[in-house]
């Protein structure tokens, strides 16, 4: 009897472990998709605050011209415009790695999706 009740417990225990490891991966996907959706959110922000930043520039631009503006003023909104750029570079970067990491939580993210072959480490000679 011992034997049958040792053997329950086990297979209890690997039950528990399969479902843990199963919620896991699955919290796993969760927050990879809700980055994902993040980092696209903010890609379109960026591409908004890019628009904003182009207005204004040519607004600041327009002013200087009439002398109410300094050639400081239209600098820092180039400078704005420039910083809103780099940002968008940076967000479209952060959106494509959330992607591959949504891609990596459901386990698609595989040398023979990506079409990469392993280098031969052989003889360099």
């Amino acid at each position: 009897m011992s034997g049958i009740s040792a053997a329950s417990h086990y297979s209890d225990a690997l039950k528990y472990q399969v479902h843990a490891s199963s919620d896991g991966v699955e919290r796993g996907v969760v927050v990879a998709w809700n980055n994902y959706q993040a980092a696209e959110s903010v890609v379109v922000a960026r591409a908004q605050q890019i628009k904003a930043s182009q207005i204004a520039l040519e607004g600041v631009r327009q002013e200087n011209q009439l002398g109410t503006r300094t050639t400081l003023d239209v600098l820092n909104a180039e400078q704005d415009l420039l910083d809103t750029r780099v940002a968008q570079v940076r967000a479209d970067a952060d959106h494509k790695l959330a992607a591959y990491s949504v891609l990596a939580s459901v386990g698609r993210l595989t040398a023979n999706r990506l079409r990469i072959t392993a280098a031969d480490i052989g003889d360099t000679e």
